[in-house]
């Protein structure tokens, strides 16, 4: 009896958070994405996939998550760029700790025929803000051309796959 009145008494004066705090899950929203999708510009450019959350206080965090398979020709690179659109305010790029034009992921093929690799990205972005969040993916291309959704085989596409951009609010 004794370990659950120091408990208590442990809770009531705050050494001990209470059971309820934040770090919860409280909404997760997803955009599903089956088009086969391609880029020759070699400047960010978007992939026409969004994401849409309205965090529900002005500590909530954002958890992106991005997943996909992209395909590259010989000796070709892309690089995938979250931007964010606040409350219809215009949208940006969103800054990252140690970049000074946002969350980049490369991929590479320096072989002779064409590659493809699964991504997945994930950043936890802290808002600060109640208004309506349109995450957006942007990429760009060095080489020829570079593919969103497609497994590649010896003779050209094999089968394309889903993409999924994933938002969840996470409480503070």
């Amino acid at each position: 009896m004794s370990g659950i009145v120091g408990d208590n008494i442990y809770r009531a004066s705050g050494v001990i958070a209470s059971a309820g705090g934040g770090g919860k899950v409280n909404q997760v929203l997803q955009t599903v994405d089956t088009t086969l999708r391609s880029t020759t510009s070699t400047s960010l450019t978007t992939t026409g996939i969004s994401v849409t959350i309205t965090p529900s206080a002005t500590d909530s965090k954002v958890m992106l998550t991005w997943d996909c398979v992209i395909g590259y020709g010989t000796g070709m690179y892309g690089q995938f760029v979250p931007y964010v659109n606040v409350g219809g305010a215009g949208i940006g790029a969103i800054a990252t700790p140690g970049s000074l034009d946002g969350f980049k992921v490369w991929g590479q093929n320096d072989t002779a025929t064409s590659s493809c690799s699964t991504v997945t990205l994930g950043y936890l972005h802290s808002p600060a803000s109640t208004s309506e969040h349109v995450y957006t993916m942007y990429w760009h291309n060095q080489g020829s051309n570079s593919y969103i959704g497609q497994l590649w085989g010896g003779g050209g596409i094999e089968e394309t796959c889903p993409t999924y951009f994933t938002a969840t609010e996470i409480l503070a």
